[in-house]
């Protein structure tokens, strides 16, 4: 990109003349072009990958389940093993060029509880390394990808459980359009909520 530049700049008097432009709206033009192409280019660098014992960053799944979970929602060694069989549930892990930004883990059939018929559970969503990965849409895109993948399972209703002891969490999910129904439960140490979005 820089020899790109470079070439471009030694050519802006030939394009002004050629064009009958000034140099500085060749120069803006230029910008404009290499800055969507860059937006493009980054884009197309999110993926994701589905994650079992067998695949790469189960280990970095493993390692976030126990040091970021546990001590909000107790033991995850269950919810690790069903991850690891892929029996119940699906883990996704978003990449952006190969590296690990964040997780989605949902319900792989449509749930009836809570009152809420055919819906797909959202189980977990979270970024990796949030002091890094946080405001760069990073959040938005994993929300964005449950959406998909809801409608590919043919519901329009999404829901999770959120607890007040991660309330930045309840309101990330409130800015991607989901609501809180109920109070599921509530104790001196936290308050669980019921959270619900329609497509």
């Amino acid at each position: 990109m820089v020899i790109y530049f470079t070439y471009i700049s030694k050519q802006v008097n030939i394009q002004c003349k050629r064009y009958g432009m000034t140099a500085k709206t060749i120069s803006k033009t230029i910008s404009n072009r290499a800055v969507s192409h860059k937006k493009s280019v980054v884009a197309d660098h999110i993926s994701f990958m589905k994650i079992t014992s067998n695949t790469d960053h189960f280990s970095t799944v493993q390692r976030f389940f126990k040091k970021m979970l546990a001590p909000i929602y107790g033991d995850q060694s269950k919810a690790i093993d069903q991850i690891k069989a892929g029996l119940d549930r699906v883990c996704e892990v978003m990449l952006k060029y190969d590296n690990p930004v964040g997780l989605i883990v949902y319900k792989n059939k449509l749930q009836n509880e809570y009152g809420l018929k055919d819906a797909l559970e959202l189980k977990s969503l979270f970024l990796f390394n949030p002091a890094k990965n946080s405001r760069q849409g990073y959040g938005s895109r994993l929300f964005k990808k449950i959406d998909e993948v809801a409608m590919s399972m043919g519901t329009n209703l999404i829901y999770c459980t959120a607890s007040s002891k991660v309330s930045n969490s309840i309101q990330c999910a409130i800015k991607n359009g989901y609501e809180i129904e109920r109070v599921l439960e509530k104790n001196e140490e936290r308050t669980l909520y019921l959270l619900a979005k329609r497509l």
